[in-house]
């Protein structure tokens, strides 16, 4: 314990107050290793939901571009398949009647 000018008191209880000051030390040196570690965990997690946040928006860019590229490649497989189907109508209406389609 300390006196009125922040001194460590002597006397009878000499050793108890030191004990304590050791033990309060001792405390505040914990409790301010566990501040630190809990603002290095925040900070960690803080920066892991972003990267995480990021990778998602990059997902999600690769499967818009995925997509359109989906449709486009349906759009002109419809397109060759209506092109096919009016070429194979022209060859059959071209062909003599009872004639054997070409392999």
């Amino acid at each position: 314990m300390t006196n009125e000018n922040g001194e460590f008191q002597t006397g009878p209880g000499d050793d108890l107050a030191r004990l304590e000051e050791e033990i309060v030390r001792a405390g505040n040196a914990r409790c301010e290793e566990i501040r630190q570690r809990t603002r290095e965990m925040r900070s960690f997690l803080a920066e892991s939901a972003s990267r995480r946040r990021e990778e998602a928006g990059r997902m999600r860019e690769g499967l818009s571009r995925f997509m359109g590229r989906l449709r486009q490649f349906g759009s002109e497989l419809a397109a060759g398949g209506r092109h096919f189907r009016a070429a194979t109508s022209k060859r059959l209406a071209a062909r003599p009647a009872g004639a054997r389609p070409h392999p």
